[in-house]
């Protein structure tokens, strides 16, 4: 960990020696890395202050090449298509702003395990499928309104989800002494941000890295990098604004978030690369996270 992380005690042996012992210890890692807890949206705005701010979400977002919004895929090139975004992600929150309190009884999604949030689409899957009659739309305060369109601007901005996906791989693959992490945006998918129902979002940020062998008896040629392998993140956080009546204390903006890493050979480049524009799964269950992992390794 740290600065040990998986390369640890790599440093002095054969290269090739090097790349099979990394690789066995990423086959050792493939289950506690499928399912890693994060704090919630919510929290860290409250905790962290003046830290965050609306600029620099929106910042963020605006150096995006694009954005799924449920299932539709906005182009963020130019002004006016970054306009037309806000304007469906302001609609998203105003929505979700003046939904209507849980039922009683009902299931609270953010008290799901992780490995069970995967599900959540067919669970509400006819709930999303369903308009909502514009006579039940109620205005909600502004704000509120306003405090539910941070929330969302937070949850997609990759200085919270891009700085944790790289801590934490960094932890726990990386050793400046023998490998370097190398963020890769072609790689990557667009942020994806669903509803679920209404006042109930799921979003998933996805996020590569390559991690390159260091060969100090090339470096100072300039050929001294080899990708020995692809980490590919992803970033699932739900967020529920709707109002829970029946519970001792009536609550809101409840939030689960997590985040998997699944590892690949750089064969697989092309294929992560052809599937980039394709919205990012949520991470499966820890069972099926191992046995891909496997696969992806070749072991």
């Amino acid at each position: 960990r740290g600065r040990g992380g998986a390369a640890t005690r790599l440093r002095g042996m054969p290269p090739r020696k090097q790349l099979c012992r990394y690789v066995a210890i990423l086959g050792r890692h493939r289950a506690s890395v499928s399912l890693i807890p994060l704090v919630p949206t919510n929290r860290m705005l409250a905790e962290g202050g003046r830290d965050y701010s609306r600029k620099q979400f929106v910042m963020d977002l605006r150096r995006e090449a694009s954005v799924v919004l449920d299932d539709k895929p906005y182009l963020l090139a130019s002004a006016r298509h970054f306009d037309r975004f806000m304007n469906a992600l302001t609609a998203l929150a105003a929505d979700a702003a003046a939904a209507p309190p849980a039922e009683p009884g009902a299931p609270d999604p953010t008290a799901l395990p992780p490995s069970l949030v995967g599900f959540l689409p067919l669970l509400y899957a006819a709930d999303a499928e369903k308009p909502v009659p514009s006579g039940r739309r109620s205005r909600p305060d502004a704000a509120r309104l306003d405090e539910v369109l941070l929330q969302l601007l937070a949850a997609a901005s990759r200085t919270t989800s891009g700085g944790e996906s790289f801590t934490q791989c960094h932890k726990l693959f990386g050793n400046s002494d023998v490998v370097v992490l190398t963020p890769s945006p072609e790689l990557t998918s667009p942020t994806s941000i669903r509803t679920l129902c209404p006042g109930l979002v799921m979003l998933t940020s996805a996020n590569t890295y390559r991690v390159q062998h260091i060969d100090e008896t090339k470096s100072r040629r300039g050929t001294g990098y080899t990708t020995w392998c692809v980490l590919v993140t992803h970033v699932v956080e739900v967020l529920d604004f709707r109002r829970r009546d029946d519970a001792d204390e009536p609550t809101r903006d409840g939030s689960v978030r997590h985040m998997s890493i699944h590892f690949f050979h750089p064969g697989a480049e092309s294929a992560i690369r052809k599937s980039r524009m394709t919205p990012a799964p949520p991470p499966p269950s820890p069972g099926r996270a191992e046995d891909s992992s496997s696969e992806s390794l070749g072991q």
